[in-house]
Formats: C-alpha cells, sequence, structure tokens
C-alpha cells in the first residue's frame, strides 16, 4: 500500500511539473561581456528574458560616445532533477554590440522590455573602456586637401600610417569628435595588389601600401583618404585620428602554432585646421540647393522617334570630382515646361547601380502627349563653382524628338457610326463607314425552332469536308517544312538560332559573362559585339523582358568596370548569367 501511494505521489509530482515550471515569475535582467575593454573593440550587451514566449525588442540609444546595435537572438531551455524535484527554464537572449568611441567609464541604463503585454525594466550595467599602451614606432599624420574651403565643399582628408612594427594586424582609424564637420563617402582609390581593406570608423576605405625612407631603414606606409563636408564657417579643427592595431611582440607565452600572441597598440596622429569661408550672398539663384564643387549634367532618350504616347527612356546624368552623397535628380513633376508636354512615370526616376565613381545615372519613361513636339528639354540645377568662386548651372544638352501623330479608331467612333465625335489632340481620326449590317435581334416566332444538328462523323462521307478537316493540319506541317529547309540554307537564320548555345559555351570556356552576353546578342541580331553597350542591351532585349534585360545590361557594367574602373562589389555569377540567358532567349524565340 506505502508503495502503491509513492508511486501515485511521484507520477501526481511529475503530471504538475511542467504547470510549476510554466508559473514561474517572469524575470528580465541584463548583462556586458567583457566588463573591461580598449577602445576600438566591441563588448556584448545581453537582456535574458527569463520564462516568457515573446517580448518586444528595446532600441538603446542616447548614451554618449558609446554605439548599441542589435545584433541576434537566441533560445535556451534546461531541464534539472534534484533530490527527485524537476524544474525547467526557458530564457531568451536579446544580444547586442557595444562600440565605445572614447576611453572612460560607460553605463548602460536600465531598459524596458514588455513581455506578454506588460513591461519589465532590467538593471544597468557598467563596462570599462581604457586605451592600450601608445606607440611611438608607428607614426600616424592626417593633412586636407586643402586648408581653405567654403561651407559645403567636399574636402579629401589624407592619412598616412608608417608601419614601423612588425606582424601587424586588426588595424583600425577612429576619428575624434569634430563639430562643425560631415564625414561622407567619396571616391576610393582602385583596388589593386596593393590595397588593404582599411575601417575608418563605420566606414570601410581602401588602404594603399608604400613605402618610405626612415633612419631605421625602408618602413611600409598605408596611406587612405576619408571625405568631410564643413558644415559651417570660420575655423574648424581636425584630428586628432586613432589608429587601434594588433602587433606580435614575441613577449607572450607562443601558442601550439609557435607564434606570440598579439598585443593591442595604440597611435595619435597630429590635429589641423581649415579655414571655411561662407558662400556669397550676391548671384546666389532661387534654387540654389547647397550643391558646392564642379558639376556637369547629361541626358539621352531612346528611341527619338516614336508616335504620340509611345514610351520613351529618358536617362539623366550628373558627374563631379567628389562625393555624390547630396545628389537628386531634377523634379519632372513641378517642371511645368515637361508635365504639360510628356505623360511622366508615376514611380518617378530610377537610380541606376554604377561601379564608375563620380558618376550618378538616373532612368525615367516619358510619354510625349501630342505631334508637335520636337524635342525634351534641358534639364539644370544650380551650384557653386568653387573654383571659379561663383555660382553657375549644370545643364544636360536638349534632345530633339521627332514624334508621330497616333491613328487610333474608339468605341466613340463605332458607336456613334460616323457622327461627331471630341476631337482629341495628337489622334488623327479615320472615317467610318456603313457595314454589311448589324447585330439581328433574337428571333422568338416558333418558325426559327429548326433542327440544327450536327454530326461530325456525317461530315466525313464527303470528299469537301474531309478536305476541309485535313488540308489545315498538313498546311501546317509542310510550312514548317519549308522553315526548316530555309533556315537550314540561310547561314543568318542559322547564326541567330545558335546565339544562346555559342553564349553559354562562351561561359564555360572563358567563366567571363560580359563576353558570353555580347556573343549572344551579336550572334542573335547581327551586331558587332564589340560596339554593344549596355544601352543596346536593354534596348534589344526590353522588349522580350526588361527585368532581365536590366539585369544583364548591369553584369555588362560590371565587366567593363573590373578592366577599365573599380572591381563590382557583388560580381555576378556564371549560373546566374546562363540562367538569364536561357530565359530571355526562351521570350524571343515565342
Amino acid at each position: 500500500m506505502n508503495r502503491t501511494l509513492q508511486l501515485l505521489l511521484t507520477l501526481a509530482l511529475v503530471a504538475i511539473a511542467p504547470l510549476t515550471a510554466s508559473a514561474q515569475a517572469v524575470r528580465v535582467t541584463a548583462s556586458v561581456n567583457p566588463q573591461k575593454i580598449y577602445i576600438g573593440d566591441t563588448a556584448t550587451y545581453t537582456i535574458t528574458v527569463h520564462n516568457a514566449e515573446s517580448q518586444s525588442q528595446p532600441v538603446i540609444s542616447g548614451i554618449p560616445g558609446l554605439d548599441v546595435q542589435f545584433s541576434n537572438s537566441s533560445k535556451n531551455s534546461s531541464m534539472s532533477i534534484i533530490n527527485g524535484r524537476r524544474s525547467s527554464s526557458d530564457t531568451q537572449n536579446l544580444l547586442y554590440q557595444a562600440t565605445p568611441g572614447r576611453e572612460g567609464a560607460f553605463v548602460i541604463p536600465a531598459q524596458s522590455v514588455v513581455v506578454d503585454g506588460k513591461a519589465y525594466t532590467t538593471n544597468q550595467v557598467h563596462f570599462q573602456v581604457v586605451e592600450p599602451p601608445v606607440s611611438a614606432l608607428s607614426p600616424l599624420t592626417i593633412e586636407p586637401e586643402k586648408t581653405t574651403a567654403y561651407v559645403g565643399e567636399p574636402i579629401r582628408l589624407n592619412a598616412t600610417w608608417t608601419v614601423g612594427e612588425r606582424g601587424v594586424s586588426a588595424f583600425r582609424f577612429i576619428s575624434a569628435d569634430t563639430p562643425g564637420i560631415e564625414w561622407t563617402s567619396g571616391p576610393q582609390p582602385r583596388k589593386t595588389n596593393n590595397a588593404r581593406d582599411l575601417q575608418w570608423d563605420t566606414d570601410m576605405l581602401v588602404g594603399v601600401l608604400g613605402e618610405t625612407m626612415t633612419s631605421d631603414g625602408r618602413v611600409t606606409t598605408l596611406s587612405a583618404e576619408r571625405w568631410f563636408i564643413p558644415l559651417s564657417p570660420g575655423a574648424i579643427s581636425l584630428g586628432p585620428i586613432t589608429c587601434i592595431y594588433d602587433v606580435e611582440t614575441g613577449s607572450q607565452p607562443r601558442s601550439a602554432f609557435n607564434r606570440s600572441r598579439p598585443e593591442r597598440r595604440m597611435t595619435r596622429s597630429n590635429a589641423t585646421s581649415i579655414n571655411v569661408l561662407p558662400l556669397p550672398l550676391a548671384g546666389r539663384p532661387d534654387d540654389f540647393d547647397g550643391l558646392v564643387g564642379r558639376y556637369t549634367a547629361l541626358a539621352s532618350a531612346t528611341p527619338l522617334r516614336v508616335h504620340v504616347g509611345d514610351p520613351i527612356t529618358l536617362t539623366y546624368e550628373i558627374r563631379t570630382d567628389g562625393p555624390m552623397g547630396r545628389i537628386e535628380p531634377p523634379d519632372l513633376l513641378n517642371n511645368p515646361g515637361i508635365a504639360e508636354s510628356f505623360k511622366l512615370d508615376s514611380e518617378g526616376w530610377e537610380q541606376v547601380r554604377m561601379n564608375q565613381p563620380g558618376v550618378r545615372r538616373y532612368t525615367t519613361t516619358i510619354r510625349a502627349i501630342r505631334d508637335s513636339i520636337d524635342g525634351f528639354p534641358p534639364l539644370g540645377f544650380a551650384y557653386f563653382d568653387t573654383g571659379e568662386g561663383e555660382y553657375r548651372r549644370a545643364e544636360s544638352n536638349r534632345i530633339p524628338l521627332m514624334v508621330d501623330a497616333t491613328t487610333e479608331v474608339t468605341a466613340a467612333d463605332a458607336i456613334s457610326g460616323g457622327g461627331d465625335v471630341p476631337a482629341i489632340r495628337g489622334v488623327e481620326r479615320t472615317a467610318l463607314g456603313d457595314g454589311p449590317g448589324g447585330i439581328l435581334a433574337n428571333a422568338t416566332s416558333p418558325d426559327a425552332l429548326i433542327n440544327q444538328q450536327t454530326l461530325l462523323l456525317t461530315r466525313f462521307e464527303k470528299p469537301v469536308w474531309i478536305a476541309v478537316f485535313t488540308a489545315p493540319p498538313i498546311g501546317y506541317f509542310a510550312l514548317l517544312g519549308v522553315i526548316a529547309i530555309r533556315r537550314s540554307t540561310d547561314p543568318q537564320a542559322r547564326r541567330r538560332d545558335g546565339a544562346r548555345s555559342a553564349a553559354l559555351t562562351q561561359l564555360r570556356k572563358s567563366n567571363d559573362p560580359e563576353r558570353a552576353i555580347r556573343t549572344y546578342l551579336s550572334m542573335r541580331f547581327d551586331r558587332n559585339a564589340e560596339a554593344i553597350t549596355e544601352a543596346d542591351c536593354r534596348s534589344l532585349l526590353g522588349d522580350a523582358n526588361a527585368p532581365i534585360a536590366d539585369e544583364l545590361a548591369s553584369a555588362m557594367l560590371d565587366g567593363s568596370a573590373g578592366r577599365y574602373g573599380t572591381e563590382p562589389a557583388e560580381p555576378p555569377s556564371a549560373t546566374r548569367i546562363a540562367e538569364l540567358l536561357r530565359s530571355i532567349d526562351k521570350e524571343i524565340r515565342r
């Protein structure tokens, strides 16, 4: 009896254990690891939610000198049995990366987390940021491109790091807080065998390796360029810039791979300053939006001869020798001269991905609304020319167009039967003549009830009907045979039919997407392969499938950039190019 009672009690405890675990109180805690880091390193800040299924993800901001960004989340479940008692718990961890921009003590305050509709508060956490030892063996120098500039003028800051220590790795530049300037992205040196990736604050730049002679002999240098824009007039101080890096000194115990453990080092650059001049008020255009530097504008359209209402692809391009961050395409909708003559795409401009520094390209679709239009007007914007010290305009060229009228027969023509119909500008109307009779009304007389049943098999009793049914398929297959014979004797037809196969073979042999695309276009459309541009790719293939045409054109641009400019960030794969060529060829053959 005692054993039976003990067994029943054990089963009851096991049954209610999940209920006890699920009824545990919800707790929310916070922690940081490690609690002491070097400047330039990152600590992991974790919010742990105990015994809950769902929670909010707080945004942590407003801590001076500390950037906290959410990275990911994880979930853990555990169960334990102690002295016959079972307990379980579920925890969810929200992980953040805390990156300090200075040394000192940091406090991440208590955070509010909403769990199942109820707010819970974490504890606050503390951690310390210290500076690594300062090294004089690897000095860093900075120098602005010019010491006198205008407000809003992009300026290049040149940094040179002389690496006088061995085994240097994990280097990173950190800027001091500089009021009155805005860091921005700008043109970078082309990546070569002497280039190295360099992180400067949150920007990834191209560092260029070199050499210089010192009293200790020839040493390696690393040069980098970063752009900034002064926001207010007066003297602005720059620097110092801090370089954080690891170095193998040999003073630490060696690892199993016979290499010493790296030690953290830092070096600081000199400080410098620039004198920022205000922009003059005299001669400032009303449409000046703050662009400072030197700019040019270009425009093109295709096709140049259309009918009223036909789509025209308009391309607009802006060029400069500095950053492109503040450049925007012109507003066509609020331009009366354009909006009154052309129907504009509701989606507006679309930016074209470019691998060419200093170039920003946009495209959109326009449609002429009358045949009296003979061109598209210039598009421009005002800017301050720092070289000349005056305001100027960058304007594109006027694009000549030939717009033909469109002959259109509408439902109004058919209903009116040739009566008066309101005229529509740009549309020619052709009068409709009388037809052989209209649609007859339904007949309701009993005389109209005639047995018109037809059996198909009875039709084959007469030679005429046999000919009627058999002639079309025979003619169809005969036509296919004629086409096949003609294609076998027509070299150009055979060349067009073999375009896809030749392009895929080229792709397998050379792994060169651009060459494969050129091969396909040249054979399919009887063009010179070397003369084909990305614009030709869009115009030749766009009618079949515009998205595929755009992707193939972008791949051509990437290939050109790889030979003459910077390498593309994500080169298209050969597999993807093969899929696109098969798809577009199938569309064209339909």
